[in-house]
């Protein structure tokens, strides 16, 4: 269930998405959003979706911000 909504949501935000030029920025606004809903999908800290065992296998590849990441860009 959580999987088919995250889809959904994967595609929502990737079709809101504005590429900016930022420099010095390893992820994007994308990835934060997406990493962050995942923790909110699960009710779970933002912590828990920073760790790659708390995603399916096939999400596994890319890297994950850190926990810190997310919170310091979420407040911009």
């Amino acid at each position: 269930m959580e999987n088919e909504l995250y889809k959904k949501v994967y595609h929502m935000v990737m079709k809101l998405y504005r590429k900016t030029n930022l420099k010095r920025v390893k992820f994007t606004d994308a990835d934060i959003v997406l990493t962050y809903l995942w923790s909110v999908l699960h009710d779970r800290p933002t912590c828990w979706a920073c760790n790659k065992k708390s995603w399916p296998i096939c999400y596994r590849r890319r890297q994950f911000p850190d926990p810190s990441t997310i919170c310091r860009r979420l407040r911009t």
